[in-house]
């Protein structure tokens, strides 16, 4: 359940403060796809990690709020990467006329990042490219998770007939096999859905396999296929307001919306970045499981969120109490991290931190984090 959560008396047509949502990225060229992270490999160990870092820190450390926080240095991995005179080369990127690269793309400096977002005429989120070391010194560019997802303005991403791979409540695709759903991560397992409106009722459907509708439950469980009929609520869709999700009645059973998987660029840390946080879990080295396990959640959520650099500089000098409690949460997600800066900015720095919104920016955020 959500914290906030609108209830119409009619057909949802209320979402607010949702972005645009991902619906077609731009291919990539050879070159960038033969470098892209494997996530297949690391996933199978980010599932391993799941459920000990959860009960480690969400229960120890952010519930017990009372306790005295050791130092930065000592509580926190030190995120920030340092900043260098040396800079990558420039940013190119193809399909320019989709993109705006900010000026300082022409030379990052190492430990810094610019943004890359849709240009005039089209909608969709922005993504930061950044400087790594090891980039600036093969002279290679900045570089990101992925491109960003642009369409042009004012095209519907919603027609009747059309065949898409959609999301549920996550950034994963569905995958349906017999009537049983599940999320995967591999594009190429995805199931592909039919949109069907009934214009009268402004009611969609989605048609999976065996001429079956998609039904999502109103609470806990998994998306199912069942046999489509008007008085299957779960399985009945009506548009948000800015018209990029499809959503059950009074939100209920939540929003899909099409699925775009996360496009990898450039150096990224590979699988073997987790073996230090696995090995001190199996050698019960709880201190360092902690250390090693958030290091890789804020690395995550750096790069896959559009923060900009000195809200980041500033976040890590905050209570270390409350950045484990912003980190630990499995798995860190951009639209967590997006909507904690957005409540930060909303209420000031500084009086986020004179009236204590910690832990309510924290939760909310989490709550809300695929919303954006």
């Amino acid at each position: 359940a959500m914290l906030l959560k609108a209830v119409p008396s009619s057909p949802p047509n209320a979402l607010e403060g949702q972005d645009e949502e991902d619906v077609a990225a731009p291919s990539l060229s050879a070159d960038q796809g033969a470098r892209a992270f494997s996530v297949a490999k690391a996933g199978r160990i980010w599932i391993a990690l799941a459920v000990s870092l959860v009960v480690l820190l969400m229960m120890h450390v952010y519930l017990t709020t009372n306790a005295v926080p050791a130092s930065p240095s000592t509580v926190m991995p030190r995120a920030g990467m340092r900043n260098l005179d040396s800079t990558c080369a420039a940013l190119t990127l193809e399909d320019q006329a989709m993109f705006t690269v900010e000026g300082s793309c022409s030379a990052v400096k190492v430990g810094a990042s610019c943004k890359v977002e849709c240009a005039q005429g089209y909608v969709g989120d922005s993504v930061r490219f950044f400087c790594f070391k090891e980039l600036a010194s093969k002279g290679a560019p900045p570089a990101a998770m992925r491109l960003p997802t642009c369409r042009k303005a004012g095209k519907a991403i919603f027609e009747d007939g059309a065949v898409l791979r959609l999301s549920w409540e996550s950034e994963s695709c569905l995958q349906c096999l017999d009537s049983g759903c599940t999320a995967s991560n591999a594009p190429a397992t995805c199931t592909d859905f039919t949109l069907r409106l009934h214009s009268h009722e402004r009611r969609w459907e989605a048609v999976g396999p065996n001429d079956m509708c998609l039904m999502v439950p109103f609470g806990d469980g998994d998306a199912t296929l069942v046999k489509c009929k008007k008085k299957e609520k779960g399985a009945s869709f009506w548009p948000n307001p800015k018209g990029n999700m499809l959503c059950t009645y009074n939100f209920k059973g939540g929003c899909i919306k099409p699925f775009s998987p996360l496009r990898k660029l450039g150096f990224v840390p590979p699988a073997e970045a987790l073996q230090p946080a696995m090995m001190a879990l199996e050698t019960n080295k709880s201190a360092t499981f902690v250390k090693e396990a958030l290091s890789l959640q804020m690395c995550k959520a750096r790069l896959e969120s559009p923060l900009a650099d000195d809200f980041w500089q500033w976040l890590l000098k905050q209570d270390p109490t409350m950045l484990k409690a912003l980190f630990s949460t499995f798995p860190v997600t951009p639209g967590q991290v997006s909507l904690f800066q957005d409540i930060v900015d909303l209420v000031g720095r500084d009086a986020f931190k004179t009236e204590g919104l910690a832990h309510f920016a924290v939760a909310l955020s989490y709550v809300n984090r695929w919303k954006t």
